[in-house]
């Protein structure tokens, strides 16, 4: 998804360090202002919950004059902070909480596997207090399906039937099934379209297998780079 974006706004372009790094950082919040819950095409109703809202305090940038912030306003100011966590973390916990009860009805108990983390359901306990545990074990029944879920928690272990447990939107397993990428060449990515590489330059001999391995380091357009001992000098 960012580097859809990051095609979209640049392009072809070249961009330096410092306007690359603020490109990444209006990337970072586009996708952080995407809703995790739905939203609502009438006015009237709430704002969705989105990341940012958790990440961001405050939304606005800058500090206000000292001169102006006296001890009244600070404890308004505190106050409407507190209401505004205790109205997010209430419409967390009945909307988002919610949407992951209705997930894990839709998921089959089969999907629960070893090394997940879930959160253990309890009637005596607020939704938003349930702990979280990890799958470390599971036992089946007579029909050989998952009745039986041993869950590793801050606590100790204990056993829970699968019934009891809300597994995450995402799994172990998918987080498993995410390759990595390979561990490339630095000098490689710098080399742009179309540029010849060590691989198309004539193969140069070794004369002396014991040469230093930074001697023999080429360029992107296949020269061979020389250490200077000038730099040498100021290390």
């Amino acid at each position: 998804m960012l580097k859809s974006i990051l095609r979209k706004v640049l392009g072809k372009a070249s961009l330096q360090f410092e306007e690359l790094c603020t490109v990444l950082c209006d990337a970072e919040g586009i996708i952080n202002s995407r809703p995790l819950t739905y939203l609502s095409e009438d006015n009237e109703d709430l704002v969705a919950l989105t990341p940012a809202m958790f990440l961001q305090d405050v939304k606005e940038i800058g500090v206000p004059d000292i001169d102006q912030i006296d001890a009244k306003r600070m404890n308004k100011r505190f106050f409407y902070r507190q209401k505004l966590c205790q109205d997010l973390r209430k419409r967390f916990r009945i909307e988002y909480l919610g949407h992951l009860r209705e997930f894990s009805k839709i998921c089959n108990e089969s999907t629960i596997k070893e090394g997940d983390i879930v959160l253990i359901g309890d009637s005596n306990v607020k939704r938003i207090n349930w702990p979280l545990g990890r799958v470390i074990k599971l036992y089946l029944g007579k029909d050989k399906k998952v009745r039986l879920v041993e869950i590793q928690t801050k606590s100790g272990s204990f056993l829970r039937p699968i019934q009891r447990l809300f597994p995450l939107e995402i799994s172990q397993s998918d987080k498993s099934a995410v390759p990595r990428p390979p561990k490339s060449d630095p000098l490689s990515t710098m080399i742009p379209d179309g540029a010849p590489t060590s691989s198309d330059s004539p193969a140069v001999p070794d004369v002396n297998p014991n040469v230093n391995v930074c001697s023999r380091r080429r360029s992107r357009y296949g020269r061979l780079l020389k250490p200077s001992a000038l730099l040498d000098s100021f290390i």
